[in-house]
């Protein structure tokens, strides 16, 4: 049966007017009077998205997983409580036939199944493997799970929970996950990463190293690397025949993104440059025109904790891995964002949270969970260039006429807030796609190639 989640849970859904051209289209923000976090998103196949996270709020003096459901428009369709209270790591998402697979790890790892209705369908208690903390879609309606007990253990499980079979990898002894280190592999494998304090194959270049590793189908594994070229591995993601990572590292400890191969060998790897500090990339995604999107966290130097400085942003690369824009999402307040999911209707949804009341600072405790829709085409400003017109201001997923004049009257009107779109109009520029407080010919002669380019 079904439980919703208490309605001291407060919802506040913002619709949000075009600003730059990667428009917020709405946002949701939503939690108890305690601390509140999402920790995994997963496309629900629909446009929208299934989200998990914890919860200080919603079983009582102890911490509470949850679950819910969100439709393309940012509108809650459920939330349930998952895992046991007080007893489980925070919650990752696999995908499931007409649903979600849900693993509440560490003490007593619970593996659960729900339908897109968020009725729970199963329940399956990992015994062998209590520390769980991964899952992950095995690609036919199953679900792996990996973590540490009493060494590096992976199992493959059906679409009912069952044990197809289980493995301890041949893995250093001091190992450990870091970030969302965990992904599909495309041809029926998992993929993962995480950190090492010995040796796997090779000296370590310091106390630590990165590790990615790939494991088969049936259990094996097929290889290992450390990345001793990189500080930290944050994120894993599948492309065509390969996949991205993301983290931080290199000579300046700057956001990382690379594309590997299959078999763990880099097709590319490049630094963020931008005049922010971006320090580490906190998820990726592939885009269709082979283009790259990346969340990236902005931890400045020398800061108090949870200070104002810190701050999430939006980066898209083109197919070089030129940066075409950067673009800071924090939402009038201290933002940690963790998680993208593309929509089926174009753009992407965000999970992060969000601290202290919108427009003010950090309070201790005061953090709510946060989701927020995002479309990415550029020079897409606008249904219609008539003013009085209600399509006025928002795209509709097409670039014509209507855009340019919906632009040029704007910039005339010297309207920053939707024309101001760089600090140089050269691709590879310092400043390129980064708005400086400045409308001039630069952010004209941008807008103009990207509303040739079209979406």
């Amino acid at each position: 049966m079904r439980v919703i989640v208490p309605v001291a849970v407060a919802v506040q859904v913002l619709a949000v007017a075009a600003a730059h051209a990667q428009t917020r289209l709405w946002s949701v923000r939503f939690g108890t009077p305690v601390y509140d976090s999402p920790f995994d998103l997963l496309e629900d196949g629909q446009g929208g998205v299934f989200v998990s996270g914890v919860s200080g709020g919603l079983g009582g003096p102890s911490r509470q997983n949850w679950l819910a459901r969100f439709d393309s428009e940012g509108s809650r369709q459920w939330q349930v409580p998952v895992g046991d209270p007080g007893r489980a790591g925070p919650p990752t998402l696999a995908p499931a036939s007409g649903g979600v697979h849900v693993l509440s790890g560490f003490s007593s790892a619970l593996l659960e199944s729900y339908s897109e209705s968020g009725d729970r369908n199963w329940s399956e208690y990992l015994v062998r493997t209590s520390e769980a903390v991964v899952a992950v879609g095995d690609g036919s309606e199953g679900v792996y799970v990996a973590g540490i007990d009493f060494g590096f253990r992976v199992s493959r499980r059906d679409a009912e929970g069952q044990l197809v079979w289980e493995t301890t990898l041949p893995l250093a002894e001091f190992v450990e996950f870091g970030g969302w280190g965990w992904s599909a592999d495309g041809e029926g494998g998992l993929l993962l990463a995480g950190t090492t304090y010995s040796p796997i194959v090779a000296p370590l270049t310091g106390n630590s190293d990165p590790w990615v590793a790939r494991v088969g189908p049936d259990g094996t594994l097929l290889w290992v690397k450390q990345r001793g070229d990189w500080e930290g591995i944050v994120t894993l993601r599948p492309v065509n025949g390969g996949f991205l990572q993301g983290g931080y590292g290199g000579l300046t400890d700057r956001s990382l993104i690379g594309l590997f191969d299959l078999d763990g060998d880099p097709i590319w790897q490049t630094e963020i440059d931008s005049p922010m500090d971006l320090e580490t990339v906190e998820d990726v995604l592939a885009l269709p025109d082979a283009g790259v999107l990346a969340l990236v966290q902005r931890v400045p130097d020398l800061r108090p904790k949870w200070s104002d400085d810190y701050s999430t942003w939006l980066v898209r690369l083109d197919a070089n891995q030129n940066v075409l824009w950067t673009r800071n999402i924090n939402a009038n307040s201290i933002f940690i964002g963790l998680r993208l999911a593309p929509t089926d209707a174009g753009g992407v949804i965000l999970a992060g949270w969000v601290a202290g009341p919108l427009g003010g600072g950090y309070v201790e405790d005061d953090s709510d969970a946060f989701l927020a829709r995002y479309w990415l085409c550029l020079p897409d400003l606008t249904s219609s260039a008539v003013a009085s017109d209600p399509g006025y201001g928002v795209p509709d997923g097409r670039v014509n006429n209507d855009d340019f004049f919906y632009y040029l009257g704007q910039f005339a009107a010297g309207n920053a807030a939707v024309c101001d779109l760089t600090d140089g109009s050269v691709l590879g520029q310092p400043g390129y796609g980064t708005p400086d407080g400045v409308l001039n010919a630069s952010d004209f002669f941008y807008f103009v190639d990207f509303f040739v380019r079209g979406c």
